[in-house]
């Protein structure tokens, strides 16, 4: 049962710090072993990147917490990897490499990607009652002109936008593990960062956000091993200032590890 630091795990980044970052390497730690997880909603499918063999079973968060208060079953506590104060820069780069190496997926040298996430939607699935979290995406922050002033061919190097939300979870490891330039909004979709090779560059849009959030993806990104650059938003879902963007990616893209 990994102890996440926040939020619910039916998030992308405190599934994938919290609760996906200390199974992998439990796993990695006790190879062989079977393995009870809770149901993560949306996230399960990052589930089956798991090493194939792996003995794992999905069980509701009632019959989990059941089975572990009623000592039933052999139980472990693990330390989530999302307390922005507590990032491990190694448990980081060994959690990379698990994922890369369970999913045949070769680790690039010189990323040659700028990718832009686009939060264009709002997730269904946070409309039904299994939802632990009443809104996602689109519906809690968006950046309504971020895609009309990053153009793909508007830079000199290969420009990919997406919504991350709809990128299946091996697409995403191939895409991120390409990516030299990450820019998003602050958000979930941020902490990819993970799968970019050390030495790359990440633009954060911030709107206003409590002082105990702002400094989350700007911690991650120094504990991957990348620069960090905020462009500020005047509220969620305002538009964001054109030279103040492409003042920040010029000098990302511009810049060489």
């Amino acid at each position: 049962m990994p102890d996440q630091w926040s939020g619910s795990v039916q998030e992308y980044y405190h599934f994938i710090l919290g609760y996906l970052a200390p199974i992998a390497l439990w796993i990695h730690r006790h190879p062989g072993k079977p393995v009870a997880v809770r149901d993560c909603g949306p996230m399960n499918p990052w589930l089956e990147l798991l090493p194939a063999g792996t003995d794992f079973t999905i069980m509701s968060p009632g019959d989990m917490l059941h089975m572990y208060a009623g000592r039933h079953h052999r139980s472990a506590v693990l330390t989530g990897n999302d307390d922005p104060q507590k990032f491990n820069s190694g448990h980081l780069a060994l959690f990379r490499a698990l994922m890369f190496d369970w999913n045949k997926i070769l680790p690039v040298d010189t990323p040659e990607l700028m990718t832009v996430i686009d939060r264009r939607t709002s997730g269904e699935f946070n409309s039904t009652a299994a939802a632990e979290v009443p809104a996602s995406g689109a519906a809690v922050r968006s950046t309504p002109n971020m895609s009309k002033i990053l153009q793909p061919d508007a830079f000199a190097i290969e420009t990919r936008v997406i919504d991350a939300a709809h990128v299946p979870p091996g697409e995403q490891l191939e895409i991120f593990a390409n990516t030299r330039v990450l820019v998003g909004q602050h958000g979930a979709g941020l902490a990819n960062m993970v799968w970019m090779p050390p030495g790359g560059h990440v633009i954060e849009i911030l709107p206003p956000v409590p002082d105990y959030v702002a400094p989350i993806f700007g911690n991650l990104a120094k504990a991957c091993g990348h620069t960090h650059r905020m462009v500020r938003q005047d509220s969620d879902h305002a538009p964001i200032s054109a030279p103040d963007l492409l003042d920040a990616v010029s000098e990302a893209v511009g810049a060489r590890s």
